[in-house]
């Protein structure tokens, strides 16, 4: 599954550089129906390997598909040359070394928050990953958004040599992903305490947990606006090669994260965390704006 998903999300890049956009969404459907199939029909005797079968079976018929479109446009998703241009071979291992650091840096994020999590109260690591999965589907929907249509789309104007165009697009983009998130943190805060009554009660989680639960989606909502806008300042750069930045901001925004993690505890407990992660996210979207600004003269 890991290798086929890697092969499917860059054809599927391709397919949104190419503007096919509804090609590539509608394969992305393959994949959960047949678990959901095969977990309906054969869930019973074969359990959840039922739903893993079927989670395989969708990937390789979405691989098949995806292949065979850019098949017809001369395009192979498995390269067959051994030739390749040793400059941009180069290019791409840094590009990806760097990008695979930031993805590392922003994950230890979440074990640094479990660790400290750990020396408080019993159940603490538990309502921290419960209310902040609630966050994490928010940020989940934005980051698949704005790797498998925002990337490709600023990437195509990098090769056609449109930074006048990106510019004006970074800066709409952003206007508009800013609107819509805080439009949805908005709602999710006045509901989210109705939203963990309803999942969760008394007789499950006690009343205490219930409220650190809703605490922790209420402070933890607050990066969402500044997480979409960091994605679309992130990809902006993956598009124009500006790596290093992104790399110091991930670098920052970790160091930050222990150091608010260890004064808001204090203050506020298991909720300090979600707070401190928040403004940590923040904090980095705000350097890499700042070097954005300063290397590409876009006022954002």
């Amino acid at each position: 599954i890991l290798i086929l998903s890697g092969l499917v999300v860059i054809g599927n890049s391709i397919l949104n550089a190419h503007s096919k956009y509804n090609l590539s969404a509608f394969y992305q459907l393959f994949p959960p129906l047949l678990s959901i199939i095969f977990l309906f029909l054969y869930g019973s005797k074969f359990g959840v390997f039922s739903a893993l079968v079927g989670m395989i079976i969708g990937q390789v018929i979405n691989y098949i598909f995806i292949s065979y479109h850019l098949l017809k446009q001369n395009i192979l998703l498995i390269p067959v040359k051994k030739n390749i241009n040793t400059e941009n071979k180069n290019k791409f291992l840094y590009q990806f070394a760097t990008l695979s650091f930031v993805t590392l840096f922003f994950q230890i994020i979440i074990l640094i928050n479990n660790s400290m999590a750990s020396n408080l109260d019993y159940g603490s690591i538990s309502s921290l990953n419960i209310g902040l999965k609630f966050i994490f589907f928010i940020t989940g929907i934005v980051a698949a958004v704005m790797s498998m249509v925002i990337l490709p789309y600023l990437s195509s104007k990098y090769v056609e040599n449109k930074l006048v165009t990106a510019r004006s697009e970074l800066i709409r983009f952003i206007m508009l992903a800013t609107t819509i998130s805080m439009c949805i943190c908005i709602c999710m805060y006045f509901l989210s305490g109705h939203i963990v009554n309803i999942i969760f009660n008394s007789n499950i989680i006690s009343i205490n947990n219930i409220e650190n639960i809703t605490n922790i989606i209420k402070l933890g909502l607050i990066q969402v606006p500044f997480f979409t806008c960091l994605m679309l300042l992130i990809k902006f750069c993956v598009a124009f090669k500006i790596n290093k930045e992104i790399l110091l901001s991930s670098i920052v925004a970790v160091i930050s994260n222990i150091i608010l993690n260890t004064y808001f505890i204090g203050i506020m407990g298991i909720s300090g965390i979600a707070l401190s992660s928040s403004l940590s996210i923040s904090l980095a979207t705000f350097m890499l704006m700042f070097f954005i600004q300063k290397i590409l003269k876009i006022i954002l």
